[in-house]
């Protein structure tokens, strides 16, 4: 079964000491440097997921009755970040692609 996931994202974030930072201590004095903050984005994810209730209905049924998971799926999804900033002055990019594979119970 395909499916596809979007979100508005937030990204916290936080640096400190060596680098560029967005906001700067007296570095050359020995004092440190640290800044932190967050950046807004979009998330969005694209996969297939197989039900696995399929492969033995009894199984499915005595797992439902006894745990109370109504079913569970094997997925595997691709996964993108964007984190631009949607208009911040100077925001941190926080932008990734990934994939994800995994196990899934619907209770």
């Amino acid at each position: 079964m395909p499916y596809g996931k979007a979100g508005v994202a937030y990204a916290l974030w936080e640096a400190s000491n060596t680098g560029s930072v967005s906001r700067a201590g007296d570095a050359a004095s020995g004092g440190s440097v640290v800044g932190s903050g967050g950046s807004w984005g979009t998330n969005l994810a694209v996969g297939v997921s197989f039900v696995l209730n399929a492969l033995d209905r009894s199984s499915a049924r005595s797992i439902d009755n006894a745990a109370g998971i109504n079913a569970s799926h094997i997925f595997v999804e691709y996964y993108t970040l964007r984190t631009e900033g949607f208009g911040q002055a100077h925001p941190l990019r926080l932008s990734d692609n990934s994939w994800a594979a995994g196990l899934a119970f619907e209770f």
